[in-house]
């Protein structure tokens, strides 16, 4: 897929991770909240958010969500799959900006984009007892799909994954 640099909403820019970005990634990251939701750990510096910027979300395909006004808000991205018309969409949000309908609104702007290429089909996982992200993958079109075990290396633990998908 051609992954766009910058994808605007009403709301947001999506765009490229900065280093500049490091110091909300790392009061983010650092909250038990959403790390561990996600499959990985909680940041214990701010040098490893700046790595983790640098090595993980400084790739095509991943954006920084961020207010119209420059607030950077949480995180987005594609993941490619086994399917080569096929890609995973994975995001978090900060828990200060929960419950204002901003992951659906950047979850459609990727699944908007994708269709318009030659994406056929959307996959969107979460731990089985994630019930924000159960609604923002039902509120995005989403349908259930399966439930798979999961090992999650970062965490170290196995879990129960929901996999949902949107065709085109």
């Amino acid at each position: 897929m051609n992954y766009p640099q910058i994808i605007e909403t009403k709301r947001f820019l999506l765009r490229p991770w900065e280093e500049k970005d490091a110091t909300l990634l790392y009061q983010y990251a650092s909250d038990p909240a959403i790390g561990p939701r996600c499959g990985w750990k909680v940041h214990t510096s701010l040098d490893e958010s700046r790595l983790t910027i640098k090595q993980v979300l400084q790739v095509p395909g991943t954006y920084a969500i961020t207010l119209k006004e420059g607030t950077l808000i949480g995180c987005i991205s594609y993941k490619e799959t086994k399917d080569a018309d096929a890609l995973e969409i994975g995001c978090w949000c900060a828990p200060a900006y929960w419950g204002h309908g901003y992951m659906p609104e950047a979850v459609n702007a990727l699944v908007e984009r994708a269709f318009k290429q030659e994406i056929k089909a959307l996959r969107y996982c979460f731990k089985k007892d994630n019930k924000q992200s159960q609604r923002v993958a039902e509120k995005c079109g989403f349908v259930f799909e399966h439930e798979e075990e999961t090992y999650m290396p970062l965490i170290d633990e196995t879990w129960d994954l929901v996999v949902m998908y949107k065709r085109r």
